[in-house]
């Protein structure tokens, strides 16, 4: 049986703006959005459902995929991967997720995810450099809406925390380079150096 996945996009979090422009709407040196650069990335990998998370519909309506506002407010990322979980529950078999804010992330870092995963599509499998954990890189199957929805209303936000208690698979990446995650300005600084 061919196993679906889906991927969704999280778009989220506290730091909405840096240097007065919207996370969502950084661009590559080439003046191609950051976004479109995920989604081309994600389509390479051979994964075609697409959506993003975020209540900024506005910003990523003109990138053609559907915007989905988070179930929960207040619930983290884990929150807006159990409302991933739950939009692809009666549609696919698991969901790859990852944050709108690593530009370095490509379709080969996808593909060997998801080679991983289809070698035990039962369990969840998320990247880690070293001993660097990057948990929002991560696919996993969408019949674990329930235990991720119970940890969230017991209070859990880690999702690191809830990977290692459902037994999530560590796959490991040789470079720190592909998760680099623009926060602030320093890091779009340094990220528009190094990629110019």
């Amino acid at each position: 049986m061919e196993i679906k996945i889906s991927a969704a996009i999280l778009a989220g979090g506290k730091t909405q703006r840096i240097h007065g422009i919207h996370k969502g709407e950084l661009k590559l040196p080439n003046g191609e959005p950051v976004i479109r650069k995920l989604i081309h990335a994600i389509r390479q990998a051979d994964i075609h459902d697409i959506i993003v998370i975020s209540d900024f519909e506005e910003i990523y309506r003109k990138y053609h995929i559907e915007v989905v506002a988070d179930q929960r407010k207040q619930a983290g990322p884990l929150g807006s991967i159990e409302t991933a979980l739950s939009h692809f529950q009666q549609k696919t078999e698991a969901t790859l997720i990852l944050p709108y804010d690593m530009p370095n992330l490509s379709t080969e870092d996808m593909v060997h995810l998801k080679q991983s995963f289809l070698e035990d599509p039962a369990s969840l499998v998320y990247a880690q450099v070293e001993e660097q954990q990057h948990p929002l890189f991560a696919i996993i199957p969408n019949n674990l809406l329930p235990k991720v929805s119970a940890f969230i209303e017991k209070g859990e936000r880690k999702a690191s925390t809830v990977w290692r208690t459902l037994n999530g698979r560590k796959l490991l990446f040789k470079s720190e380079r592909a998760f680099l995650s623009i926060n602030t300005p320093a890091d779009l600084d340094e990220w528009l150096k190094d990629a110019g």
